[in-house]
């Protein structure tokens, strides 16, 4: 919720600012600017969550057999 906060506040000074220096093309800048600032943001929260782990953190170099998601072809046929 802040981070969309943030991004929208981000957008409307870039665009009042960019839009009477560059005309159309300042208020497109404005906006990609504002939505990787979000992005930027987002990642930044999620990896400070421990979101963004690496593999030897997850177990994944120590299991050949585990995936991306932390399961692996194990999960799968003890499933079925």
């Amino acid at each position: 919720m802040r981070v969309g906060i943030v991004s929208v506040c981000v957008n409307i000074v870039l665009n009042l600012t960019l839009s009477r220096v560059m005309g159309a093309m300042g208020l497109t800048l404005a906006t990609t600017t504002a939505a990787l600032t979000g992005a930027t943001l987002q990642l930044i929260l999620l990896h400070k969550k421990d979101g963004l782990s690496g593999p030897t953190q997850r177990g994944r170099a120590s299991d050949p057999h585990r995936n991306f998601f932390g399961g692996g072809n194990r999960d799968l046929i003890a499933r079925a």
